[in-house]
This record gives C-alpha cells, structure tokens and sequence, in this order.
C-alpha cells in the first residue's frame, strides 16, 4: 500500500484502518508500530521512512516493479515472458478494507500492463520488428486470453510476417 502510494505516502491511520479493519483504532495502530520493524528488515534497509502520522518510501532508494512497469516500452525481448502479472499474486488478507483496495489495485496495474504492453508491440512493429510484437501480443493473451488489443495485435503482427497461416488459425 504504501509503494503504490508514491511520494504522498500514507497517513498511519488508513494504513492501520484497512490492515486492521475489525480492531478499535489504538490497537490497529499498535498493531502497525508492531509490524514496521518487521517490513523494514523485509527491505533489508531503511527505504520505510515516517514522517509524523506519514508512512513513505525513499524513492531515491526503492523501487517497485510498478515503475519499472510504466516505464516498459523499451522492453527486452528476454524480458517480457516476465512482464507483467497479477499485482501481490497470492496475498489475500481477509479485511474487506484491504481486499477492496487490493482489487482495485490490480485491475489498475492489469490496465498499465496491458497499455505498456499494447504501447511496446504497437512500438515493434513501427520499427518493423514482428517477431517482437508478436513476443509482445503473447504475453497480452497470456495475461488475459479475452484482451482483444491483444488479438488484433497478435493478427498484426503475424500478418507483418507474412504468417497468412497463422491468421486463419486464430481467427
């Protein structure tokens, strides 16, 4: 929470209220005093910082696969088969607070993915690099196999390669 919150970081009070959603506040807030050494020794360093009532992350120090998402249209060829992917795959916290902002946090990093992704093969195949696009087009379907940017970017790129074969299998 506290990595998506960027510069602004995040007053303790919501942290604590969507962490621990069902205890009275002065122990919602105990309980994240307790819980912020243990989050510092998981960054191995002092990137957790609080400013009075204000949890951030030093971005001088830190930095998140969100930013190194957004900034994904000069992706690899070895790197997108890694790109992208459900957002904290496999934490579920059982706090209706906390699962409402965990949904809405994925479906919005899902969206940056998606967009990156669709931006770098629209990007490849300008260049004339199909076999990347194509790369590209994969990994949209992967993520979500109903994502028609990805379809058609799929058929554009084969299509680009002279792969006429392969547009009458996927259609």
């Amino acid at each position: 929470m506290i990595a998506t919150s960027q510069q602004a970081g995040l007053r303790r009070e919501r942290v604590a209220a969507t962490l621990w959603s069902r205890s009275p506040e002065a122990q919602a807030l105990t309980n994240l005093r307790q819980a912020l050494p243990g989050i510092r020794a998981a960054f191995s360093c002092d990137d957790l910082r609080s400013q009075g009532d204000t949890l951030t992350l030093d971005y001088e120090l830190a930095h998140t696969d969100i930013e190194r998402e957004q900034a994904g249209s000069a992706l690899p060829d070895d790197g997108i088969a890694e790109f992208g992917g459900p957002f904290l795959e496999g934490i579920s916290i059982n706090e209706p607070p906390f699962e409402e902002w965990l949904s809405k946090t994925r479906a919005d990093c899902a969206r940056i993915v998606r967009d990156t992704l669709f931006d770098a093969g629209n990007a490849a195949l300008d260049a004339g690099n199909a076999r990347k696009a194509l790369l590209v087009a994969e990994r949209i379907l992967e993520l979500d196999p109903f994502e028609e940017a990805g379809m058609r970017l799929c058929l554009k790129a084969h299509a680009a390669n002279g792969e006429y074969s392969h547009l009458q299998r996927r259609l």
